[in-house]
């Protein structure tokens, strides 16, 4: 059944030590439309959690659409960290948002969504900090995706961008080319 979720607001503190934390929404594999909602709480792993998201921590199988929503509260895991979703593994939607807390985890983060798969940005930005990576590990970050997983053909971004300062850790065993 789908999941509608509408002019709906976290304010509270999201932490746990487990996987699939989100403000709104931990995981879900059903279809879910989310419109004029956001979180402004803090989203936070406790351990090495993955799939961390301001709105959506783990968005599998059916499809998802995010319209006018937002993201304000600071995001952290370990790896599928983002703004609005951590990970994100269905067609998805996502216009009219944006990101301005801060986010952070190991690998895979994102202002937006820290690992996608088949997804649609139009008219959405993050001015939040994005920052991945530790000395033990290597870290993907972007300013609106942290991932593109395969298929890149179903990728589409538009009237989207970043301001918000990116940064990720250099592990020096790849650092060979130099």
């Amino acid at each position: 059944f789908p999941v509608t979720i509408r002019n709906s607001v976290n304010q509270g503190i999201v932490r746990a030590s487990g996987n699939h934390l989100g403000g709104l929404v931990g995981l879900s594999e059903e279809t879910i439309v989310i419109s004029n909602s956001g979180n402004v709480g803090s989203v936070a792993s406790t351990g090495t959690s993955n799939n961390v998201g301001g709105l959506i921590g783990n968005k599998t199988q059916q499809s998802t659409t995010i319209t006018n929503v937002y993201n304000r509260g600071t995001v952290s895991g370990a790896a599928y960290v983002g703004g609005l979703i951590g990970n994100q593994r269905s067609p998805t939607t996502i216009t009219n948002t944006y990101n301005s807390g801060s986010i952070s985890g190991t690998k895979q983060v994102g202002g937006l969504v820290g690992s996608g798969f088949r997804i649609n940005i139009v008219k959405s930005f993050n001015t939040g900090q994005v920052s991945a990576g530790s000395t033990l590990t290597f870290g993907s970050a972007g300013g609106l995706l942290g991932e593109l997983t395969t298929n890149g053909s179903n990728y589409h971004i538009s009237q989207s961008f970043n301001t918000g300062n990116v940064s990720g850790y250099e592990y020096e065993q790849y650092r060979d080319w130099e």
